[in-house]
């Protein structure tokens, strides 16, 4: 299967999504001076070629949750308009209209651990599992159309999970010395040692849609909309090099996670930072033994009686190639609150 270019967007998290392509003409349809672009109406600074730079896009869209008044979820930000999102298409036939780009967002340059920054993913079919690696869980293949969707750049730090605790939402996680809640130097690291539950908590206290993923939208995000690759960046084994993981020690020999985003080599081509390693993210659906009765639509497969919740992408402890792929599934009780296991959120676009 060929490669498709995946476009990607960047929002805050009550923001829409800021779109990143030129524009040739500006307010009052006169056209922008040479080295700027268009951006709210106003030419602005580009990178020299027509897109705003990056880091602008991101201080522009994103929303300190941290510093919304009382610590109240955030819902009354105002709203970057949303680019149309593409049309379901077989991510097997490149769009010429999705130019990837070189710069991605650095966490020195462009993060802050109080901030929730959102990637738009456009629409797209894919063959969800694996026909020959793996367990017997990741079968059978099957074709999914998923619609386009948000994913948060980052797991869920400790500094967006404690604005939801200031304001009485949220219930603290465990804490010890592999749980990097309680510890003040880690507000950058990912939250972890937090069950299912807490993370639906978490998710419905940040608002404006914020949901868990589906199963099916995580893999879809972690293969790059959905290629044949066995990790984001591609088929080579992961290493410390692009993953949190046991590489020599834990953590990289650290013996714990890292921040997010430590590691770019390891992003997605839609520059999602640690899908693999870091921490397990739980995602919506129930665990079950194969994909027999699996959704074709994008969808969570749920199963009010069922035990576990699924968790995606390994984490920091973890040494095995195979157990660190995009397609390998994870599964925990959704009381559980494991050290190895964290949130990213999701959300449809508005």
């Amino acid at each position: 299967m060929r490669r498709a270019h995946f476009g990607w967007l960047l929002a805050g998290v009550v923001g829409g999504c800021v779109g990143l392509p030129s524009l040739p003409t500006c307010g009052d349809e006169s056209p922008c001076d040479p080295g700027t672009a268009c951006q709210a109406g106003a030419c602005v600074a580009s990178d020299g070629a027509g897109v705003p730079p990056i880091d602008a896009a991101i201080k522009d869209a994103a929303v300190d949750v941290a510093a919304v008044p009382d610590a109240a979820s955030p819902t009354d930000a105002a709203v970057v308009p949303v680019d149309a999102a593409p049309p379901v298409r077989d991510v097997a036939a490149p769009t010429p209209d999705a130019t990837p780009l070189d710069a991605r967002p650095t966490p020195d340059a462009a993060l802050d651990p109080a901030i929730l920054v959102w990637i738009a993913l456009p629409a797209g079919r894919f063959n969800m599992g694996s026909q020959t690696l793996g367990n017997e869980d990741e079968r059978p293949v099957h074709r999914v159309d998923v619609p386009a969707f948000e994913l948060s750049l980052t797991e869920v730090t400790v500094a967006q999970y404690r604005a939801c605790v200031e304001g009485h939402t949220c219930t603290v996680p465990q804490t010890g010395a592999s749980c990097n809640w309680g510890h003040e130097d880690r507000d950058d690291f990912p939250v972890n040692c937090v069950s299912w539950y807490q993370a639906q908590t978490f998710a419905a206290w940040t608002g404006d849609g914020a949901r868990l993923p589906t199963e099916a939208e995580w893999e879809y995000a972690a293969r790059n909309g959905g290629t044949d690759v066995e990790y984001p960046w591609g088929f080579d084994p992961p290493t410390c090099d692009r993953v949190v993981m046991d590489d020599g020690g834990a953590g990289c020999r650290t013996g714990h996670t890292l921040p997010v985003c430590s590691k770019p080599d390891g992003n997605s081509e839609a520059h999602v930072c640690d899908l693999i390693g870091n921490v397990w993210e739980w995602v919506e659906d129930t665990y079950a033994e194969s994909y027999g009765w699996a959704p074709n639509d994008g969808s969570a497969s749920v199963d009010p009686g069922g035990a576990f919740r699924v968790s995606r992408g390994g984490s920091y402890r973890m040494s095995d190639p195979d157990l660190l792929r995009a397609r390998t599934r994870g599964f925990a009780a959704p009381d559980e609150q494991p050290e190895y296991l964290g949130i990213r959120l999701a959300r449809t676009p508005r």
